[in-house]
């Protein structure tokens, strides 16, 4: 099974986490699993995939930060 998480690197907890289907990426998964969590005043860093402007612009309108 693969699993996208978000994790709270500051105090070691995982906050939310979701499956990623056999015949996708995580590009899919992400969108789900960042709907759960709470944003503003974060900052979010990502892999790579995960870096696209349109993420970037999602991000920004929930009040996070990508960095």
């Amino acid at each position: 099974m693969h699993l996208l998480s978000a994790l709270a690197h500051h105090v070691g907890v995982t906050l939310a986490h979701q499956a990623v289907d056999d015949k996708t990426n995580e590009i899919i998964a992400v969108e789900t699993l960042v709907h759960q969590l709470v944003l503003e005043g974060r900052v979010m860093t990502m892999d790579a995939l995960l870096t696209q402007r349109t993420w970037r612009r999602r991000l920004w309108t929930k009040g996070g930060i990508m960095s």
